[in-house]
């Protein structure tokens, strides 16, 4: 009990044993829910299936990396109607479905790569006892969602000739698209009508010699 206030697991899981390992400390963690609901159709089973073992990565406990040893069960479904006959323990809060790091884990890179960025969010991790990568903190930003849109209450000097001159140039370059299309299919028929008249040169130039 004493394990599970320190390192505030969520209610339904216990720690059973705490093995110190030379890359950190490996926890086995049970869960203990009675029931769980089917995450398709929501109806609620105790029907035990089978368990199963995940390994996740969580935060560390006095610079020392923690990685869990995650005992989950599987259920029956009862509902007759659901196509999903056996379903897998769900914790949303701790942990989300085929993920290797806790939430609080993924929390906390993504701190760390909004303050820093991927390189130096890595040297400051393994400092505080996370082993992780650039590319990991790269992911975990950008799985964020995006900030919302606010409203445009002011608009400076700057940002309306950066759009005038924006629409300006687009002009321009659909001007010249236009000029030049032009310009190309007109182009035979200058070039035709052009050895039109020398033809018709040559020809009465060469009727007058004949004469």
């Amino acid at each position: 009990m004493e394990g599970t206030a320190l390192l505030l697991l969520p209610q339904g899981l216990r720690i059973i044993t705490i093995e110190r390992q030379e890359t950190g400390l490996l926890i086995e963690v049970l869960s203990t829910q009675r029931t769980c609901r089917c995450p398709l159709c929501g109806a609620e089973s105790d029907a035990v299936h089978s368990r199963y073992h995940r390994r996740i990565s969580d935060l560390p406990c006095a610079g020392q990396p923690i990685r869990l040893r995650l005992s989950v069960r599987k259920f029956f479904c009862h509902n007759p109607h659901c196509t999903r006959k056996i379903f897998t323990e769900r914790l949303p809060t701790f942990v989300e479905p085929w993920a290797q790091m806790t939430v609080r884990l993924k929390a906390a890179l993504a701190a760390l790569g909004l303050s820093t960025s991927g390189s130096l969010g890595t040297r400051l991790s393994a400092r505080l006892g996370i082993v992780t990568s650039w590319m990991t903190i790269l992911r975990r930003i950008m799985e964020l969602p995006p900030a919302p849109a606010a409203a445009v209450t002011a608009l400076g000097i700057d940002d309306f000739c950066a759009t005038r001159s924006y629409m300006s140039s687009c002009k321009d370059s659909r001007k010249e698209d236009l000029t030049w299309s032009s310009a190309s299919s007109a182009e035979p028929s200058l070039n035709q009508e052009r050895l039109g008249q020398g033809s018709r040169t040559r020809k009465g130039g060469l009727a007058s010699v004949r004469k």
